[in-house]
């Protein structure tokens, strides 16, 4: 038996992106046949900025962005 938990959070913030790097990670197979990357993005929503780093298939690391770190792009 599977049980699902369901928690609301706030969009955007850390914790979003890191359930969403969580969820993708959990169900890998369905998005493995994408590839790899090895790069930092930097997310820009409203007034809220977000570094998200992906390395091969993971999803690693999710961080408060405030534009003083490098990056190798910014979405906005």
């Amino acid at each position: 038996m599977t049980t699902t938990t369901t928690e609301t959070l706030d969009f955007p913030s850390v914790q979003w992106f890191r359930a969403l790097a969580d969820a993708v990670t959990a169900d890998e197979q369905r998005y493995r046949h994408l590839g790899t990357t090895d790069c930092t993005v930097a997310l820009q929503v409203g007034n809220s900025g977000f570094r998200l780093t992906f390395e091969a298939f993971d999803f690693s690391e999710v961080t408060d962005w405030d534009g003083s770190e490098p990056v190798d792009c910014v979405v906005s």
